[in-house]
């Protein structure tokens, strides 16, 4: 697989599926009042974000033909 997300990508994906990550687990965890289906759904795109940015590869950008790496 070839590399299509860039570095400011990559830290704004990382930063934002971190974010995410914990308000999942934190309303998973009862610590914000909100319905659970929405604290699994910010968890797993924090979970996506965090591994499209740590293996540089996403592939909605590849179908769509998108590529941030400068080269």
């Amino acid at each position: 697989m070839e590399n299509n997300v860039g570095a400011p990508d990559r830290l704004v994906r990382i930063g934002a599926g971190l974010v995410l990550l914990a308000l999942g687990v934190a309303i998973l965890a009862g610590l914000v009042e909100t319905v659970s289906l929405a604290g699994i759904a910010a968890a797993v795109v924090g979970l996506v974000l965090i591994a499209t940015g740590t293996m540089r590869m996403c592939p909605i950008y590849q179908v769509l033909g998108v590529d941030t790496c400068s080269r």
